[in-house]
């Protein structure tokens, strides 16, 4: 799924899911990646409803990966934001 894709089912499942760990108090991982900025505030919102202790780990690849794997892409984002001078 493209992060700019209707992600409105899979945050419903990713809040339900986190709902259950959290009212159980179980520890848990969720990967954000390849969700929206508005949707991971979405997440972090609840986590800190609920009292949840947050760590935040971003892994990222050097900037040669990052234009190799975009490049790949069937929709270049980053050429596409040069082109319009857009920004996300």
């Amino acid at each position: 799924m493209s992060a700019t894709d209707n992600q409105g089912q899979v945050i419903k499942a990713a809040h339900a899911r986190a709902r259950e760990h959290l009212r159980a108090g179980m520890d848990f991982v969720q990967n954000a990646a390849n969700v929206t900025w508005r949707n991971r505030s979405k997440i972090l919102r609840l986590l800190r409803d609920y009292g949840a202790h947050i760590e935040i780990a971003c892994i990222e690849a050097g900037s040669e990966q990052l234009y190799r794997n975009n490049r790949d892409r069937p929709d270049a984002v980053f050429d596409h934001l040069a082109k319009t001078g857009s920004h996300l």
